[in-house]
């Protein structure tokens, strides 16, 4: 695999974004193993419940006591469980060319010996991953790594990675443990989960929603870079690189212009139509209601433990585990992340009106 970026986006924007496509299952599998090993252990009483909740479920409204075990290990052990993976012998990552620690960064000649081979590596490669951000199409480097590896594999795989997909998982995901951490303070004790603890809640709603629109209009630059794409507007230091691109590219193409009219059309067919066909994909949606349905889980705790009646433990179960995790919190953030995307466009002239906006469209 070959590792395609620009090095003016900032590196830990690249690593988030490779730390999700590589361990999206390892952090579900270690979560589900988190939470219901937390809940196992609570019920048989080897772990403590030093909290109180005041319930208020089909009449029952007793004090249950209450843990953070379940919350706390939702959110701690997937992180720890995926991290540590990726050092564990059963790893199977494959083979990856990442220029920063394939070509040599201190020598000079053992550096250009690296850049010249670029090409020798696009040559045997299985697949191109391309780690797309706005400065991605004007750089003159990514787009020989583009033309090189077409060119050398004419039906060989270019996989198009947004770094725009990965941030939303990040903000949303940040965004909703927040909430919810929240939520399991402002309601803890007798006569919790009032109005204000929901109010409370709701407080990092906006500024969540506003860095996704502003996170969305990458993908709009995304859209109109590849339709308005000039090779003769990309730039590069070093005017004898340029000129050494620019002769493979029209030896590979036949002229600078018949490669900016493939990039224009076929390869922006081929890399643009995932991007368009989804928000999310469906994993990492899923990926960004564990912090919700963790404390649900908590709250299922407390419920059994301070003797509620089988109606209730059912009814949360049905109502808030199922239907408002699996169904009604994943189509709110579907419907969420299209107005976000649909509305990124900027309006007004005030940060006033950017920030209020996307708010009050929701």
């Amino acid at each position: 695999m070959f590792i395609s970026h620009t090095w003016w986006t900032a590196g830990w924007r690249k690593a988030v974004a490779l730390y999700f496509q590589s361990t999206a299952s390892i952090i579900f599998v270690a979560w589900l193993f988190c939470i219901f090993t937390s809940f196992v252990l609570c019920i048989t009483d080897v772990l403590p419940l030093p909290f109180v909740y005041q319930a208020n479920l089909l009449g029952f409204t007793e004090l249950c006591p209450m843990g953070c075990w379940i919350l706390c290990s939702g959110l701690l052990g997937p992180v720890l469980a995926s991290v540590s993976y990726l050092y564990l012998p059963c790893c199977k990552s494959p083979v990856c060319f990442v220029d920063v620690a394939c070509i040599h960064q201190a020598d000079q000649a053992l550096m250009q010996r690296g850049v010249q081979g670029i090409g020798g590596f696009l040559a045997v490669t299985r697949e191109l991953r391309v780690l797309w951000s706005p400065p991605y199409l004007s750089r003159l480097w990514c787009i020989f790594e583009l033309a090189a590896f077409r060119k050398a594999s004419p039906e060989g795989k270019i996989t198009f990675k947004p770094l725009f997909v990965e941030m939303a998982v990040l903000c949303i995901w940040v965004v909703l443990f927040g909430m919810n951490i929240l939520f399991f303070l402002a309601r803890l004790g007798r006569n919790g989960a009032t109005i204000a603890a929901y109010a409370l809640v709701l407080l990092p709603f906006p500024p969540s929603v506003y860095v996704l629109r502003k996170n969305y209009l990458a993908k709009r630059k995304l859209l109109v870079d590849m339709e308005q794409f000039d090779l003769d507007r990309v730039s590069c230091y070093s005017e004898s690189d340029r000129d050494f691109i620019h002769s493979a590219i029209s030896e590979w193409y036949g002229s600078v212009q018949a490669f900016t009219r493939f990039v224009q059309g076929p390869l922006r067919r081929e890399l643009v139509a995932p991007i368009l066909a989804t928000n999310l994909p469906w994993p990492y949606i899923f990926l960004t209601i564990t912090p919700t349905f963790s404390l649900s889980m908590e709250t299922l705790l407390a419920l059994w433990k301070g003797g509620a009646p089988v109606e209730c433990l059912v009814a949360w179960t049905a109502g808030m585990l199922l239907g408002n995790n699996c169904f009604f919190l994943p189509a709110g953030l579907v419907l969420m992340l299209y107005l976000c995307d649909r509305f990124a466009a900027p309006v007004g002239s005030s940060c006033l009106a950017e920030f209020l906006m996307p708010a009050c469209t929701e």
